[in-house]
């Protein structure tokens, strides 16, 4: 049982505590760490030391339980509150050392929680490079003891996507209403509230949210009262959560409305704007069918009472899987049968799947750290095949995953910008440049070959194994090595950790070569790289099942202006403009498409029309003006979305620009010179920012495309190493083939009798 803490403090002290700002004292800095160093800034704006100079927190404290108030004003975009953290005292120490991002710290109170006595504290100094607050107390804390720490706080509800975060949609009647939502993973928790924010110290949570009356509120448990604090004020106050990680607490506030369906283990709820809410249906029932399959397939009950899934607008990441509260992009989670097209279908069911998969890979157990992030997504990322093969049977889902997964991980992990899968995290910006495809699909490719290796039924029984085991905590690779049966290592004498290790300890693929000189044979092995070795053939296959090729082979047809093609759509377009037609889902995104490509200025106009009066299909209808050939259309495209406040519409622009290729050079020159609104639009995050690079690096074939690359990003990424070297590595491997095959295909190509 976990205690609550500081439960009935009322709000005018609340008030009181928050307007207040303790006077700090100038004291001697800890002597206990040598590697001090000055503080950028300093809560109390005194020259003294800040002595933790560490990524990670000390382990002299563990967090036990969490209360938390959080009282946010949307018209301000400001928040205050404060943190209750009951903390166990495993070693003495004279400092608290925890996680603060962005806050102003207003108050903190500590307390032995047995004895009741108050600590005195000295000062508290923060530290902007680790974000972490240092609290120093007058004695130090007795070891085996426990403590109560109280922080109040006030900070900025900014609209950059992390953290706490505000973001809008317009009414039907073009009412701009305001909402805000959560993003904490991987180390955004801080930015909210002071707290422990690594991975392995879980806890339970217990938040309360005061929200306008016309609002409401949402957190990972269900609401267990509501009060009234003022006449437009109401304080929703929720459940205990089980013990969880930092990075997975989640809160909404939004005026949305629901609709919900019963599963085995509780209530699933569907959360989405008015305008949207009867396009969520399909989205509610995959959900509660996942989570009674995943329920049977890892053979551990969901330990919640509610599975609450939120189409937050202008959301960057399609989904995160926040325990109890998962948050989806809203352009992915809804779906109208008449609208949206089989493409949408399966990617909100492999989407969904991914998220509630997390609810115990990820969520009931969690990696230990973040070298170990591809136990949480790698699985995710695998599993979820799995579970939308449960939800549409008919989808050759597994038989893709190489197409989808491998192919991919593949091509990233011949660059000289790879990584292992178990990489060193040694400074909060590397955290998140790992969420890549080395982690999502070479994770999810080794743990397919683990599963073909020991065979589905060895390798079933082992994850539920490594579940059970550690459910509740945090667990390593080596821990899902040992959970694997002690019989699976004397099949062809495998040790299972020694097989892995391999793949997962060092990057690459590995390129066996075998030279025959008559009755004796040598073979080698090295690192494939695909840039050192562009005399490899492409691998092709014997033959490709005709369904998974085409797609890609009717909009070439498309593309290559096949007159027939290209008069069907153009007569499609007409009869649906005066009425005589009626598209099929699958059929509009060709014809809106081709008409924007072979048509004039009234198929553009009447596309963009469709633009601002449709928004259930506005991903569509917005991809389809990309396909313009036109330069000064599609440099309004793209100034119309730099110029809105979420960048949905600009990553959407910017990564289809293999639609139209021409436009290539255009796009670089915009990039170039509106720079430092690209940059503030993506908040300068490396793997935000790699939307805006990895269409071109695909096109970029010239040795001055890659000069020109190389000095931009020498001059205005010089932070981002990873990010640059993998795009100047994709362009480089343009030039190799090119280099060496464009002159042979021409000439086979000319000698075909092409029809």
């Amino acid at each position: 049982m976990t205690t609550q803490i500081f439960s009935q403090i009322p709000l005018c002290l609340l008030v009181i505590s928050l307007a207040l700002t303790s006077t700090l004292s100038k004291q001697p800095s800890d002597p206990r760490n040598s590697r001090c160093h000055f503080l950028r800034k300093i809560a109390d704006k005194e020259d003294i030391k800040f002595c933790w100079n560490d990524l990670r927190l000390p382990k002299d404290l563990i967090p036990q339980s969490y209360e938390v108030l959080i009282l946010p004003d949307l018209q301000k975009s400001t928040f205050s509150g404060w943190s209750n953290v009951e903390v166990t005292v495993k070693k003495s120490t004279g400092s608290i050392v925890l996680h603060s991002k962005n806050l102003t710290i207003s108050s903190v109170n500590i307390r032995y929680k047995d004895l009741n006595d108050a600590v005195t504290v000295k000062k508290w100094r923060l530290d902007e490079s680790l974000e972490q607050m240092q609290v120093e107390l007058s004695t130090p804390l007795v070891a085996g003891s426990s403590i109560l720490l109280n922080i109040s706080f006030t900070g900025v509800i900014k609209t950059d996507s992390l953290g706490f975060y505000l973001t809008s949609y317009k009414t039907k009647e073009n009412v701009v209403r305001l909402l805000a939502a959560t993003q904490f993973q991987p180390t955004e928790a801080r930015s909210a509230f002071p707290c422990f924010d690594e991975p392995h110290m879980k806890a339970t949570f217990q938040f309360n949210i005061i929200r306008p009356n016309d609002y409401i509120s949402l957190f990972n448990t269900e609401k267990i009262s509501e009060k009234a604090v003022s006449m437009n004020e109401t304080m929703d106050t929720f459940n205990i959560t089980v013990k969880m990680s930092t990075y997975l607490v989640a809160f909404v506030v939004c005026d949305f409305l629901s609709k919900s369906q019963m599963s085995k283990s509780g209530v699933n709820v569907v959360y989405s704007k008015p305008d949207t809410i009867d396009n969520v249906d399909f989205a509610l029932d995959s959900t509660t069918r996942l989570l009674d399959y995943f329920e049977e397939f890892f053979a551990i009950r969901y330990p919640f009472t509610i599975l609450d899934s939120v189409a937050v607008p202008g959301m960057f990441s399609n989904g995160m899987e926040n325990w109890g509260l998962i948050l989806y992009s809203a352009n992915y989670i809804t779906y109208n049968e008449s609208a949206s097209t089989q493409h949408d279908k399966t990617y909100l069911v492999v989407l969904v799947a991914h998220e509630v998969s997390h609810q115990w890979f990820g969520n009931l157990v969690t990696m230990e750290w973040w070298d170990d992030l591809w136990l949480n997504e790698g699985f995710a990322t695998y599993i979820m095949y799995i579970g939308a093969k449960h939800i549409l049977p008919e989808s050759p889902l597994m038989e893709i995953f190489a197409f989808n997964v491998i192919e991919p991980a593949m091509a990233d992990d011949s660059l000289d910008s790879s990584h292992p899968v178990i990489s060193p995290v040694n400074n909060p910006k590397y955290i998140s440049e790992i969420f890549d495809l080395i982690t999502y699909y070479k994770g999810a490719s080794l743990i397919r070959m683990l599963e073909n290796v020991a065979g589905s039924d060895v390798f079933n029984e082992a994850l539920r194994s490594y579940l059970h085991k550690h459910q509740y905590a945090t667990a390593t690779h080596d821990d899902l090595w040992a959970a694997f049966p002690r019989q699976l290592s004397k099949v062809a004498d495998l040790n299972v950790k020694e097989m892995m290790e391999t793949w997962t300890l060092q990057m690459g693929l590995p390129l066996v070569t075998i030279n025959r000189d008559g009755r004796h044979v040598t073979c080698s092995q090295k690192r494939f790289v695909i840039i050192d070795h562009s005399e490899i053939r492409d691998f092709q296959p014997e033959s490709s099942p005709f369904k998974l090729i085409r797609n890609e082979l009717l909009p070439l047809a498309f593309d290559l202006g096949f007159p027939e093609y290209v008069k069907w759509a153009r007569d499609s377009f007409q009869k649906v403009k005066n009425g005589s037609l009626v598209l099929t889902p699958n059929q509009e995104p060709i014809v809106l498409k081709y008409a924007v490509r072979y048509g004039g200025e009234e198929e553009w106009n009447h596309v963009m029309n469709l633009l601002k009066t449709s928004q259930s299909r506005r991903t569509v209808i917005l991809e389809a003006l990309t396909f313009t050939n036109e330069s000064s259309k599609f440099n309004g495209l793209l100034e119309t979305a730099l110029s809105k406040p979420s960048p949905g519409d600009l990553h959407l622009i910017l990564r289809s620009l293999k639609n139209s290729p021409n436009m290539a050079q255009l796009q670089w020159s915009f990039i170039k010179n509106n720079w430092s609104r690209m940059r503030c639009a993506f908040h300068n995050i490396p793997r935000r920012l790699r939307p805006i690079f990895k269409p071109l690096a695909s096109l970029f074939r010239t040795e001055d495309q890659y000069d020109d690359l190389k000095t931009f990003l020498g001059t205005h990424m010089k932070d981002s190493d990873r990010l640059n070297i993998y795009i100047l590595d994709a362009v480089q491997m343009n030039i190799n083939w090119l280099s060496k095959s464009q002159k042979q295909l021409v000439q086979w190509l000319n000698a075909q009798s092409l029809r």
